[in-house]
């Protein structure tokens, strides 16, 4: 082959990718069956947050979601926890499992939180004007699932 036949190629072949490639903004489907799911290791348990076969109910906002329901695995988890947890999260909105945690220390043993400390502020010093329209919405639902006798005001108890 000489330079030009090569030169030609390269574009055939190029032409073809793009062709190929322009087919990639189309909705794939999956023909068949797919492969046989991989066995965990000992000990790991594997769960999504977003799958079409599975469905549960979101605790704080009351709808139906696609996925694993990882609240009940988190509370199943450590429920059955003998000695220790050690938990780190980006936050830790879920009140059964922040209940769940506390019974476990109170039943002695040892409980470690780590949040992170850049992605939320205490109550405190959160101003609702200053919130983005998300954090604004998120914050009011926090405070509800908080507010224990449902009068609208957060007490130091409810607080805590």
């Amino acid at each position: 082959m000489d330079g030009n036949q090569r030169t030609v190629h390269s574009w055939a072949v190029l032409l073809t990718a793009g062709a190929v490639l322009q087919g990639c903004s189309q909705v794939g489907h999956l023909q068949g069956s797919g492969p046989p799911p991989l066995p965990s290791p000992p000990g790991i348990t594997l769960a999504f947050n977003h799958r079409a076969e599975a469905h549960y109910r979101s605790p704080i906002r009351g709808t139906q979601r696609a996925g694993d329901d990882l609240e009940a695995l988190l509370l199943q988890t450590i429920r059955g926890a003998r000695q220790e947890l050690l938990v780190a999260v980006q936050e830790l909105s879920l009140p059964q499992v922040a209940q769940a945690l506390v019974e476990q220390h109170r039943r002695g043993l040892r409980v470690q939180v780590v949040l992170e400390n850049s992605y939320s502020q205490p109550w405190s010093q959160q101003h609702e004007a200053e919130l983005s329209p998300h954090l604004r919405q998120r914050r009011r639902q926090l405070m509800a699932l908080a507010d224990h006798n449902r009068d609208g005001k957060l007490s130091a108890n409810e607080r805590e």
